[in-house]
């Protein structure tokens, strides 16, 4: 804990093994993940930024929580395999804009994807190219996360998955006349 790793041209900063847990670290910098998270695994008040493929890397069974992505090139935190982990209280900005190692992506805040059974929870995703991306029939479970200024979309969730209520309340003033705003599970456009 407490450590950083920065700079790795061939691959991750961290190679979390299975059943651990790393907190108050950063990676910087790597080629292609900040952070690969082996199965049943916590990243816990992490930093990951200016990593080529993702910040975070979460497997089966793995918690993201109070984690800060940042500027990866690709995406923030990304769950695309094995599933059921939960991503939450996360702020994952300006991911999938950069011209990172020369070539233009198109990514996203929080990306799952082959990957069954995830929660995707309070999160903050801003800025990003997309703020939030659930491939179909995942049976994702994603509520209360907030989203503003992202390139495309900030919500894609496909069918097959649940969701709170997506609610637009971009420059609403007081919020409490906004159709579903009180709702406890609303996802939030501001």
């Amino acid at each position: 804990n407490q450590c950083s790793a920065c700079a790795s041209v061939t691959g991750s900063g961290f190679n979390i093994i299975t059943g651990s847990t790393i907190a108050s670290s950063c990676a910087h910098s790597n080629s292609l993940y900040g952070f690969n998270v082996g199965d049943r695994s916590t990243v816990l008040g992490c930093t990951a930024s200016f990593n080529g493929t993702a910040g975070i890397h979460a497997n089966l069974l793995s918690t993201v929580r109070q984690c800060t992505c940042v500027n990866n090139g690709v995406f923030g935190i990304i769950s695309d395999n094995n599933g059921w982990a939960t991503i939450s209280e996360n702020n994952c900005s300006f991911n999938g804009l950069l011209v990172y190692f020369g070539t233009p992506t198109q990514g996203a805040g929080i990306c799952v994807t082959n990957s069954p059974g995830c929660r995707v929870e309070a999160n903050t995703v801003n800025l990003n190219y997309v703020g939030l991306v659930v491939q179909t029939n995942l049976h994702a479970f994603v509520l209360r996360n907030s989203a503003q200024g992202n390139v495309s979309t900030s919500y894609s969730i496909g069918a097959g998955n649940s969701w709170g209520p997506i609610v637009n309340v971009t420059a609403s003033g007081d919020i409490s006349g906004v159709a579903n705003a009180n709702h406890p599970a609303a996802n939030f456009i501001h």
